[in-house]
């Protein structure tokens, strides 16, 4: 197997550890929690879906349709990773009102265009595809949704309200991690396809957010349950 899927399967033990300490311990229900969480599943179904794709892409050409299914299935979850962030990380120094009707249709845009480019991607070609002998190739598209990858990423350190109060700076130290992190994966992982980092710097990112951000022995006294 040419892939490099020791990072993923480390990914996956990590997020697993962070749903369960997140369902073990009493949470205050808000915006940010129900992000994380949803980020965190996001991070978990990507990573599981790459690990069964690295496995697909070299199945006999018979079935070829099961092949494209799964690699559909993984880079449209994939790339739902870094909106998933983008939210989460808006959510926690944001109230959910500010995240006005307009700024809903613009992510819901990005999120269609990368859809249909995806979806449509055995037809077209466009994102990826396998040729006569079974072999995967990337199309141009790739390198497109790498690009809304990185804007993601700067849209989410742009959003960053400077406030004084608890929490702050845990945030921006968090993002500017979430940051290098991803734009070393993105720009390794760009020119070695076969070296499976995305899933491992999500869950990085995860561990960090949830110690620092949402770490609920911060807002839960222990013995009691109270907030």
């Amino acid at each position: 197997l040419p892939y490099i899927i020791y990072f993923d399967i480390a990914a996956l033990i990590i997020t697993c550890f962070l749903l369960y300490a997140y369902v073990v311990y009493t949470h205050v229900p808000s915006w940010s929690n129900r992000m994380f969480i949803t980020t965190a599943i996001i991070v978990l179904l990507a990573t599981a879906t790459n690990l069964i794709s690295c496995y697909s892409d070299f199945w006999p050409q018979q079935y070829l349709f099961w092949k494209y299914f799964i690699d559909v299935v993984h880079l449209i979850i994939g790339n739902l990773v870094p909106v998933a962030f983008y939210m989460y990380f808006y959510s926690t120094s944001h109230k959910r009102k500010s995240f006005t009707i307009k700024s809903q249709w613009f992510v819901l845009l990005l999120v269609a265009f990368e859809f249909v480019a995806i979806a449509t991607t055995p037809f077209t070609r466009f994102v990826v595809f396998f040729d006569r002998t079974g072999v995967y190739h990337h199309g141009p598209g790739m390198t497109v949704l790498y690009i809304l990858s990185l804007f993601f990423l700067f849209l989410t350190v742009s959003q960053i309200e400077r406030k004084e109060e608890w929490g702050y700076r845990q945030l921006l130290m968090v993002i500017i991690l979430y940051l290098a992190a991803n734009i070393l994966q993105i720009a390794i992982q760009f020119f070695n396809p076969h070296l499976m980092l995305a899933g491992f710097t999500s869950a990085l990112s995860l561990f960090f957010s949830y110690i620092f951000l949402q770490n609920p022995l911060v807002f839960i006294d222990t013995p009691t349950g109270a907030y």
